[in-house]
């Protein structure tokens, strides 16, 4: 068997009680040792998984190979459908945190719990408020090898997602749309600033432009409607 991160074990062991879930869901798991822990243990249940990155997926889908339980959904919202149990590496954006609570308060099962790990050190008070949008109860775990986990539980009745979040930005021209997790949300920050700032001189080359690790999309989508034959 895998040995599994500090944080994966304890995920895995807090949410034990809740084994006989029917539904689980597994987010943002890096490796997919995680997924094939809880398949091993919950053979019964139905399992379904997602990961925000592309690299994450594809590891999942190798590890998870062969186990006819486990569906990778591409998108959020149709892993959390229904599912009464969420597995999950904590995000360190306090936003990105209370996304996904409003999001599996509004989508999940009613009786759904969210069981989140992270290291200590990535940990703030923040975090339990953030996990507070979508549930009326939230506390942490016993830490152990310097990780610790969340629990939330008792979703909230007649939760609506705030995400994305939208903000006209008049110095750009257009409305910037971000998710919790984004860096900046809808502000400019500093070096989208100075980026633009120099990009306001250059003449692009020809052939395609990629905007690499590009956020909310500020430099392209400037960059599209300032040189529209690019």
């Amino acid at each position: 068997m895998t040995l599994l991160h500090p944080v994966d074990r304890l995920i895995l062991d807090e949410s034990a009680p809740w084994a006989d879930a029917k539904r689980i869901t597994v987010l943002d798991d890096p490796t997919g040792d995680l997924v094939a822990a809880v398949a091993a243990r919950s053979p019964a249940a139905e399992i379904t998984v997602h990961a925000d990155s592309c690299v994450d997926e594809r590891a999942v889908r190798e590890a998870v190979r062969g186990l006819a339980s486990v569906t990778v959904a591409p998108e959020r919202a149709r892993a959390l459908d229904g599912t009464e149990l969420v597995l999950v590496r904590l995000p360190r954006e306090v936003d990105a945190i209370a996304e996904l609570a409003e999001q599996v308060a509004a989508l999940a099962g009613p009786q759904v719990r969210i069981v989140g790990g992270a290291r200590v050190k990535h940990l703030v008070p923040a975090m339990n408020d953030a996990l507070g949008r979508g549930f009326a109860e939230v506390r942490a775990s016993l830490g152990r090898h310097k990780s610790r986990v969340l629990h939330a539980a008792d979703p909230r009745t007649g939760v609506t997602p705030t995400w994305p979040r939208s903000r006209f930005v008049p110095e750009l021209g257009f409305e910037v749309f971000a998710h919790g997790g984004v860096f900046a949300g809808t502000r400019v920050d500093r070096g989208t600033r100075l980026m633009l700032d120099h990009l306001t001189e250059w003449t692009p080359p020809d052939g395609p432009i990629v905007d690499v690790g590009c956020g909310t999309g500020i430099l392209a989508t400037w960059l599209s409607r300032r040189h529209q034959d690019v």
